[in-house]
């Protein structure tokens, strides 16, 4: 039997998926989407029973990933890269 005091991996996930996930729709187009989201796949991983460092491991690759695509993509369009060109009066 757990103690009752114990806190549970799948709730600490759980919170910090969504204080990310609400700071991604209050600011849209942040890396704070990509972190919720692999939160939210280490929630999943918590609630299966699967071991921390497993949690661990799966959040730092899930959330890496993305955003540094994303910021590399970000930082294309604000240097003038492909896509970054607008029609005239846009």
């Amino acid at each position: 039997m757990q103690e009752a005091a114990a806190v549970q991996p799948w709730l600490v996930w759980g919170i910090l998926a969504a204080v990310l996930m609400l700071g991604a729709w209050m600011r849209m187009g942040s890396y704070l989407y990509w972190l919720g989201a692999a939160a939210i796949l280490a929630l999943v991983e918590a609630a299966a029973g699967c071991r921390l460092a497993i949690q661990i491991a799966t959040f730092a690759a899930a959330s890496s990933v993305p955003a540094l695509l994303q910021r590399a993509v970000s930082s294309r369009r604000r240097a003038g890269g492909r896509g970054a060109q607008r029609p005239p009066g846009c």
